[in-house]
């Protein structure tokens, strides 16, 4: 309880070593990702859970974002794929179906954020996307690129992620096709931000 910091309910991974989770909007449902390359999916309120294994490595982001115009989660790996997941969870219920899968970098990815409106849920122009990397960066060129992609139509929005190999993947979500690579930080990446 945020309120009174007390504890309400205990749910113990048994598979491996949490390195990821995000709670799911609109549904009693947390996402979890471990290092085995397992992803567990939770039903808060019935505690059933639902595991499964795509990622041949840890599972190192999950972000909320749109495919086909409908809510989903994508995953990204030290495999260097990324995973888009169908996820339902209800009183029933409980599961997590893969979309599609893909590699976009030969090394691992660290961190992913999608593009949209918060408030309806639909894209939007990003007025600047924010990339926190560390070590050096053509910050400039970075964010009048990455706002001319985000703006120029991609009524879908745009995944960005990116790892170890320096590049920010522009990512279109319905295919997982490159849109743009943004080049220039000199150390991998761990952080990225849309704003």
């Amino acid at each position: 309880d945020a309120t009174d910091m007390i504890c309400r309910q205990v749910l113990t991974e048994k598979d491996g070593e949490i390195t990821c989770m995000t709670m799911i909007r609109e549904k009693p449902a947390l996402l979890v990702g471990n290092e085995n390359g397992s992803l567990r999916l939770w039903n808060i309120e019935t505690g059933k859970t639902l595991c499964r294994n795509y990622h041949e490595n840890s599972v190192t982001a999950i972000t909320e974002g749109l495919h086909n115009m409908r809510r989903c989660l994508f995953s990204t790996g030290y495999d260097g794929k990324v995973g888009v997941w169908n996820v339902i969870c209800e009183a029933k219920k409980v599961d997590l179906e893969l979309v599609l899968m893909e590699e976009i970098d030969e090394k691992e990815l660290l961190c992913a954020t999608f593009s949209f409106d918060e408030a309806s849920g639909l894209p939007t122009d990003a007025d600047v996307v924010s990339s926190r990397l560390s070590g050096k960066s053509g910050a400039r060129d970075s964010q009048r690129t990455a706002r001319s992609m985000v703006g120029s139509g991609a009524a879908r929005g745009v995944l960005f992620c990116a790892g170890n190999s320096s590049i920010i993947h522009m990512l279109d979500p319905q295919h997982l096709d490159s849109v743009a690579r943004l080049e220039g930080h000199t150390d991998g990446g761990c952080y990225l931000e849309c704003s």
